[in-house]
């Protein structure tokens, strides 16, 4: 209740009849038994090379027998920073704010496999990608947007919309770019579900004194998805 519907702890209280101090120590508690028990049905997404490596060590358990993915960047506002570097380093040029900044990997059913680190809302999205060096089965296919160009993972074909200007699509490129938007499409609503459930704890977490707690809020968030049962193929 309290990741999901983002009540505050004073609201949460009333409603379990516990103070607030009660109600921040429970949820801190209880969010490490979650993490704890989602982890022990390999239902948290991976943030190192060997956690990919095991789970993508299973292609039914990743993806599928015909595994597709689609990654993006998920930016999460905070509050301006007082330095002037810090300033330079996290204003996002996208989303014109101060912003925390992960890459996600998304199947066709919506579970999140692999949460990169948290970085500066000014770095770019192929860069964390190229840190985080994906670990996905041979032979799938990764769809991605602009913010990717000249990403390349090894024995995986990448797939980019194309738009060209003197030409007419192809057959199989069309097939391409629609299948691609519907992946886009189902990832912002995934997306925007994900910034709903982290936005009261993360929106206002100062940046370089709780770096950590930022990553640890939004690998919470990330969480929830991986948790639901029957997932809707995009």
């Amino acid at each position: 209740t309290y990741l999901k519907q983002n009540p505050t702890q004073v609201m949460h209280g009333h409603i379990f009849h516990m103070s607030q101090s009660n109600v921040s120590k429970w949820v801190h508690l209880l969010n490490g038994a979650l993490n704890y028990a989602l982890s022990q049905q390999n239902l948290l997404p991976a943030r190192t090379a060997d956690e990919q490596a095991a789970i993508a060590g299973g292609t039914a358990a990743f993806g599928g027998s015909d595994p597709l993915f689609i990654h993006d960047g998920v930016e999460r506002p905070i509050h301006r920073p007082s330095d002037k570097v810090d300033r330079e380093l996290y204003y996002s040029g996208k989303k014109k704010r101060y912003t925390l900044k992960n890459v996600l990997v998304v199947d066709k059913f919506g579970a999140i496999h692999v949460l990169s680190d948290t970085y500066e809302g000014r770095v770019h999205d192929k860069s964390i990608a190229d840190e985080a060096k994906y670990i996905l089965p041979t032979a799938s296919s990764l769809y991605q947007d602009a913010g990717f160009q000249g990403f390349d993972t090894h024995r995986v074909l990448v797939i980019q919309p194309k738009k060209p200007r003197y030409r007419t699509l192809t057959s199989q490129e069309k097939t391409d770019n629609r299948l691609y938007h519907r992946f886009e499409c189902a990832l912002n609503t995934l997306l925007a579900t994900l910034s709903g459930i982290e936005s009261s704890v993360v929106q206002y977490v100062p940046i370089v004194s709780n770096f950590g707690k930022g990553d640890g809020n939004v690998l919470r968030a990330a969480q929830l998805p991986n948790s639901i049962e029957t997932q809707r193929v995009f």
